[in-house]
């Protein structure tokens, strides 16, 4: 069985120093073009939601189906996890 892979340890998820210091991961986004969110635009009343990144732990749910719980999006941040991403990939 491989390593759990970590969000934190992504690539794709960014944060401000704050949230990380505190390791507050309900504010983690996930920057992966998959997790971009793009809202229908209301043809009625005209109003448009801007387009925004979902967050990580939204990306790794189990509803989630771009990433879930197994992590299918994620690549190493630094380079010393390397390894860790080619196990991920094998199994």
């Amino acid at each position: 069985m491989s390593e759990k892979v970590l969000c934190k340890d992504c690539k794709h998820m960014k944060t401000n120093w704050f949230n990380r210091m505190i390791d507050n991961h309900h504010w983690f986004t996930c920057e992966h073009p998959n997790s971009l969110y793009q809202p229908k635009e209301d043809l009625v009343v005209g109003k448009t939601e801007k387009a925004y990144f979902q967050s990580c732990s939204r990306m790794r749910s189990a509803l989630g189906d771009e990433c879930g719980p197994s992590g299918k999006l994620w690549e190493p941040r630094n380079k010393k996890d390397l390894f860790k991403f080619i196990k991920h990939v094998s199994v």
